[in-house]
């Protein structure tokens, strides 16, 4: 005999314990969505704890949210008499995704009345491995045909990475035997080190980043940005490198170009950040110019050109030519492969990805020329006056060394390595900030609860609690605290990390090693706005 989900309820029924004991979340609802039974399986998944949140509930309306997916499960049943394995994707209130496959039929055993009766299986574990293994295949499909094409990078740059590693051990050799005269050569040698292993840490950077493009595991992610602000956060990390070297710089952005444009803002950093580079590292003497125009190419649409000009010695055309050709890595290419070249290779890839163009001009002992552009939605009216600066006599350089103020911010730095923690303690205290630390998330929301520190320096991975995990208990915490800024401070690089930082509730980002002149730009940014508000 066929049985009603509806006799479930009924006392000492055969089938009560089976229905209400089950994993399986299972259901009876009327064709317009209302709830008849739900097992405690399925009130677990649909958030049901009471019987006036299971009569408010509609299944519909409020697990599938979607009109169009309704109508089809209707009309398939209404023509089959019932659906197996329909696949639901449900989305949270967080934007978070649980994929379910329902099965249900149409009972008629009271035709007046009729139901559904059907059960959900969430299988979003099974989905998510299932992609991950076809990535994992996909990559590893790749890395093979790549491998077959091309040998490996690194051995390519062998001399690239030596070069900087004997510099580093060199001199932390002569420190450490004590071989030198004075306080000041002492000073050289620890800056030459220094220098070296930046040098060093940036082509890991650029080799880990070229791999990341060649394995397709970049993505991109368009976002609203001050491109001014933007230019200015690159301009100050350049600063330094432009001092020692003696060189000129400027740069100019046309009063047309919008302040806020539509576009992958971590993408646009790192390609102008090369270039300047490239232009800083190949110039021994002169000037280096950064132009930002624009061009209108239909309504609410426009390009924005950046062009960075050098004095350098310029390059060859035949290697030139090699440059902006695509298997210029290729087994079959004998170029050498440097720093600037892998720079340019990855503008190139990044801007592939972006949609954009790349040129480079050179001309041997005049200097070299390189323009990108992005195309952007015009978001906004262009700022009244051209901003023109000379590193000599930027506002900007001001900042830099400037102290935060008489009163000294109070920042809690959360890190649990020993090491890092004395470093960047020390660094800040220099830097103008009175500095506590905790090795732990636990210790930092104690801490927080307090209520004497203006800004937060999360590391993520830390034990027990995590980075993220500590901040989302943070924003939990009374009014009077949980709007703390707090800028996250990582090894992890990547523009995904970034989001992730960004979602669980940071309002920052900065990877690690430290630059402090672009930290304490990022902390007083925050200190700025937290003040305002």
């Amino acid at each position: 005999k066929k049985k009603n989900i509806d006799d479930v309820n009924e006392p000492n029924n055969l089938y009560e314990d089976f229905f209400d004991n089950s994993i399986v979340p299972f259901f009876q609802i009327t064709l317009d969505g209302k709830i008849k039974y739900s097992n405690p399986a399925l009130n677990e998944i649909l958030g049901i704890i009471s019987e006036t949140d299971l009569e408010n509930y509609n299944f519909f309306a409020n697990f599938l949210k979607n009109e169009k997916i309704k109508s089809h499960i209707l009309k398939k049943i209404e023509g089959k008499g019932r659906i197996e394995n329909y696949r639901l994707n449900i989305f949270g209130k967080d934007g978070s995704e649980e994929i379910y496959l329902m099965d249900c039929k149409l009972n008629a055993a009271d035709e007046e009345n009729l139901t559904l009766l059907g059960s959900i299986k969430n299988i979003t574990l099974h989905s998510n491995k299932e992609k991950q293994l076809q990535k994992t295949f996909d990559s590893e499909s790749n890395a093979n045909n790549r491998d077959k094409k091309q040998p490996n990078l690194i051995s390519k740059l062998g001399h690239e990475l030596r070069t900087p590693m004997n510099s580093v051990l060199g001199f932390l050799t002569l420190i450490e035997n004590g071989l030198f005269e004075t306080e000041e050569e002492l000073k050289t040698f620890s800056r030459s080190a220094k220098l070296s292993a930046e040098s060093l840490l940036n082509l890991l950077n650029d080799i880990v980043e070229f791999s990341k493009i060649e394995d397709d595991s970049i993505d991109v992610i368009k976002s609203d940005f001050n491109i001014r602000t933007e230019i200015e956060k690159i301009v100050l990390t350049i600063d330094a490198h432009i001092k020692e070297k003696e060189l000129k710089f400027e740069y100019s952005i046309s009063d047309e170009v919008p302040e806020i444009i539509n576009s992958d803002s971590f993408k646009y950093n790192q390609i102008l950040t090369n270039l300047l580079t490239n232009a800083i590292t190949s110039t021994s003497s002169g000037n280096i110019k950064l132009l930002v125009s624009t061009k209108k190419i239909a309504k609410n649409r426009m390009e924005i050109v950046t062009s960075v000009e050098d004095t350098s010695n310029g390059i060859e055309q035949q290697q030139l030519n090699e440059l902006m050709n695509n298997n210029f890595v290729s087994g079959t290419n004998k170029s050498k492969v440097t720093t600037s070249v892998l720079h340019i290779l990855i503008c190139k890839k990044l801007l592939n990805l972006l949609g954009g163009t790349f040129e480079a001009k050179s001309v041997l002992g005049k200097g070299s020329k390189f323009n990108f552009s992005i195309f952007t939605s015009d978001k906004n009216e262009g700022v009244e006056e051209q901003v023109e600066v000379e590193i000599e006599d930027s506002k900007i350089e001001t900042d830099i060394n400037e102290k935060v103020s008489d009163k000294r911010p109070r920042l809690l730095l959360v890190e649990d390595n020993p090491i890092s923690q004395k470093v960047e303690k020390k660094l800040l205290e220099d830097a103008g900030y009175s500095v506590d630390c905790v090795d732990n998330g636990l210790d930092a929301i104690e801490k927080v609860k307090e209520g004497k520190y203006n800004l937060v320096l999360m590391d993520i991975e830390l034990k027990e609690l995590n980075g993220l995990e500590t901040t989302k208990i943070i924003r939990e915490l009374s009014e009077d605290v949980n709007k703390i800024p707090i800028v996250a401070v990582t090894a992890q690089s990547s523009m995904k990390d970034r989001e992730v930082c960004l979602l669980a509730g940071m309002n920052d980002y900065i990877s690690k090693p430290i630059n402090i002149t672009f930290l304490k730009m990022t902390i007083d940014q925050w200190l700025k706005e937290s003040r305002a508000k």
